[in-house]
């Protein structure tokens, strides 16, 4: 019966510093997503690439995920066209 509580507070332990890891360094956009996103693309195309963003003026995009510390931030042009999207 020790080994068992034993184990289950060494799971315990894991899983909350996994929580933890992924809402401080945890990334909004992965690398698989940011290779799709190409420069000149029109809002409608990232929008359905990315989905509605959480938050926008016109020349920036910010896109949050529960249980994440960091966002994402997608740059727009003058003429509306995508340039860049960083992990902030």
């Amino acid at each position: 019966m020790k080994h068992f509580i034993t184990g289950g507070i060494t799971f315990l332990l894991l899983l909350v510093v996994f929580v933890v890891w992924r809402f401080m360094y945890g990334e909004v956009f992965s690398d698989a997503v940011r290779v799709r996103l190409k420069p000149g693309m029109t809002t409608n195309e990232v929008i359905s690439i990315l989905g509605p963003p959480s938050w926008m003026t016109s020349r920036q995009w910010e896109y949050t995920r529960p249980l994440m510390f960091n966002g994402g931030l997608v740059f727009f042009d003058d003429s509306g066209h995508f340039t860049q999207a960083i992990n902030d």
